[in-house]
């Protein structure tokens, strides 16, 4: 127990909040706001299949391959 309590106070808060406010710093807030809600499935998803061993679908591959493609043409906008 006291090691989730640290991983989630090291990597789920503090490392997450400081990539998150360099994102903000480098995109600008608008930018940054955008992309970051929209890849929070892809990142969800991801860290289930690496860190609990859920099965990665098609359909979540194909939903990714969608969220990311999104946030790149927005970001070129």
């Amino acid at each position: 127990m006291v090691l989730s309590v640290v991983y989630l106070g090291v990597l789920g808060t503090s490392v997450a909040f400081v990539w998150y406010y360099q994102a903000v710093q480098r995109l600008g807030a608008a930018a940054h706001g955008d992309a970051s809600t929209n890849l929070v499935p892809v990142f969800g998803a991801s860290f289930g299949v690496l860190l609990l061993g859920e099965p990665l679908l098609p359909s979540m591959l194909v939903g990714g391959v969608i969220a990311v493609a999104g946030v790149m043409l927005v970001s070129k906008a």
